[in-house]
């Protein structure tokens, strides 16, 4: 495909020229109603010439900043002008190749028509073309101008009350026509300028009689705010402690900041009755006052002065009762002291129920078994014994009846559900030979007329190398076989059988112990028991046989150390004790325990006389008859 001639070229015809140039003055150019784009390389309408104006165009009260909205391409100049439609005179004209055209001097709050006028200059080929554009804007508005909207004020202002004025955390300062934030608190202020202070703010005398940013009258300052002073009112709060003479009040209220509590306090019926406390706490502490009285109580929530307020006192009154002791007349458990009730018109404790002093309280009575301190604790049939709560002496606690009976004997019948019916600890509740439940003695003890014994053996005689055993005469124990055998000597033990209550065993060894057991049984010529076997173990040491004389010749008398030996005592013995003192009682006593029948000692003299005294113990520290005997120190 072949191009025609370019623009500017030279032509006899337009079929000579590129498609949309037409022959003109004998070269290829644009149509009248085109102009040529040399950067597009193309002719386009001349409508692209006519400027609009843009949204981003900047409004201000005495000047407007045009920005334009062109298509062009080419290099135009821009001729604007502006005339005030109410006046005439108020005009303006400015020209510049920039899309953006600063309109100024004007006047605020008024309307101008805007001439817009896009020049493209001559060249070679063209004349210079023009094309207007007109719009109507209007400056913005002042201070106290009326409005409609904040879009028609100046824009440091807004639409307020149908007015232009400050925004709304500022104010307008008439010196110099501008608008300021508005002050915070205690700064000095004007209150004919509206809006001067913080919204929260209110113009106002301060305590020195100056004019200042403040809290209104019914508030005060917290930490940047203004608070309500009701929220300093105290009320009482539902833990308040009430007693008969005294109330802890606890009290409640929104306060942020600090305070002083002031609470004085007068009685109803007298008065001259009352006291005052002040407290920073909102836990009052209110004595003595009188039981059963009823009080009014002012609050005073104290705020104190500073650099811009005055004292504040914001009060309340209250009517509190204190409670009603024990014993005090009441008419409802509920005027009564925590922890009593209402009973017959006192305040007291119910019948379950005694009094405790120290807590100032009704406390539940104590079953049987639990820790007590008087019997006004324990349950009615039940007294205090021993710090706990039991029945009497001679009673047992039915478990069922909640209720104290006396102890059933041998014999009788019981319920072995119950405990401790039976005479503890003689008896137990058990079944009888005859399938009945009776108070009878336990296996391996039998009732002795008396109590229930595990002994058979009621009465022993113990000698050197005897014993004499007397054995119960109980109902149905008839005979008994007697064993024993000697601790550490399997050789001496024995046995016997007795037909009747008396027994010798002879010839035992001395300073002996024996294990002795006796078994019978116990016969069903009781009405109640059923046979059962008994038996019984019991140890016993038979006492020490005499030592011997002083051995002499084996003893060794003449020099230091003495050696004394002594013919140990027959049988068994635990220990020996000798001693040795002169016929005149010149020199000291010697005491020897010894474990052998033999002293060595260094503390004898020569050529003396010596008396000597030896006796046995056997391990129970039983002893013998002493063996005594002198003998004579010769060197």
């Amino acid at each position: 495909m072949t191009h025609g001639k370019f623009y500017n070229e030279v032509c006899a015809s337009t079929n000579q020229c590129d498609f949309g140039l037409v022959c003109s003055g004998s070269r290829c150019a644009c149509s009248s109603n085109e102009y040529y784009d040399q950067s597009s390389k193309t002719c386009l309408l001349n409508n692209n010439l006519i400027a609009s104006v843009s949204t981003d165009s900047l409004i201000a009260t005495n000047f407007i900043f045009v920005k334009l909205n062109s298509s062009v391409q080419v290099t135009v100049t821009y001729n604007v002008s502006w005339t005030s439609r109410l006046n005439p005179t108020d005009r303006g004209y400015n020209m510049t190749s920039s899309r953006d055209v600063y309109a100024a001097p004007l006047t605020a709050a008024t309307d101008y028509t805007f001439i817009i006028t896009t020049i493209l200059p001559a060249d070679n080929y063209y004349q210079t073309k023009a094309y207007q554009n007109s719009y109507n804007m209007a400056t913005r508005r002042l201070y106290d101008n009326t409005c409609s909207t904040t879009s028609l004020c100046d824009e440091r202002l807004e639409c307020v009350n149908g007015k232009c004025g400050c925004q709304s955390h500022s104010f307008y300062n008439t010196a110099t026509q501008t608008c300021q934030n508005s002050l915070s608190h205690g700064q000095t202020c004007s209150p004919s300028v509206p809006r001067m202070c913080q919204t929260h703010l209110t113009c106002r005398l301060d305590r020195y009689n100056s004019y200042r940013c403040l809290c209104s009258t019914i508030a005060h300052f917290y930490l940047g705010t203004c608070l309500l002073d009701s929220n300093l009112i105290v009320y009482d709060s539902s833990d308040s402690v009430v007693e008969p003479k005294f109330m802890y009040l606890k009290m409640n209220n929104s306060a942020q900041v600090s305070v002083m509590y002031n609470v004085s306090w007068i009685s109803v019926l007298n008065a001259s009755v009352g006291g005052y406390n002040t407290s920073s706490s909102r836990d009052v502490y209110l004595s003595p006052l009188t039981p059963a009285t009823d009080y009014n109580i002012t609050i005073a929530s104290t705020l104190p002065s500073d650099s811009y307020y005055f004292v504040k006192f914001i009060r309340n009154t209250i009517l509190k009762a204190t409670k009603s002791s024990y014993g005090y007349q009441c008419t409802m458990t509920i005027l009564c002291e925590k922890g009593l009730d209402c009973v017959n018109g006192l305040c007291g404790c119910l019948s379950d129920f005694y009094y405790n002093e120290p807590s100032k309280s009704c406390q539940k009575k104590l079953h049987y078994g639990y820790d007590c301190n008087a019997t006004k604790e324990c349950q009615d049939s039940l007294s205090c014994t021993g710090g706990r709560c039991k029945c009497l002496t001679g009673q047992y606690y039915h478990t069922n009846n909640r209720s104290c009976y006396s102890f059933k004997l041998y014999g009788m019948q019981c319920d072995a559900t119950i405990q401790d019916m039976c005479k503890n600890p003689d008896f137990v509740c058990t079944s009888d030979a005859h399938g009945l439940s009776r108070c009878l003695c336990l296996f391996n003890t039998f009732y002795d007329g008396f109590t229930c014994s595990h002994n058979l053996v009621s009465e022993m005689e113990v000698s050197i190398n005897q014993v004499n055993l007397t054995f119960h005469k109980a109902f149905g124990l008839r005979s008994f076989n007697l064993s024993w055998s000697a601790t550490g000597n399997s050789h001496d033990y024995g046995s016997q059988f007795i037909n009747g209550n008396l027994i010798s065993i002879q010839k035992l060894t001395p300073g002996q112990q024996y294990i002795f057991t006796v078994a019978t049984s116990l016969t069903s010529e009781s009405e109640y028991e059923n046979n059962k076997m008994l038996q019984s173990r019991f140890s016993l040491v038979t006492y020490p046989a005499s030592p011997g004389k002083l051995w002499v010749e084996r003893s060794q008398l003449n020099k230091s150390p003495y050696i004394l030996k002594f013919n140990q005592s027959q049988g068994v013995v635990n220990s020996y004790q000798v001693t040795i003192k002169t016929v005149n009682l010149m020199h000291e006593v010697i005491i020897r325990r010894v474990t052998n029948p033999e002293v060595i000692t260094f503390d004898l003299y020569p050529n003396t006389q010596y008396i000597y005294e030896i006796i046995a113990y056997n391990m129970l520290g039983n002893q013998s008859a002493a063996t005594t005997g002198n003998f004579m120190i010769t060197a």
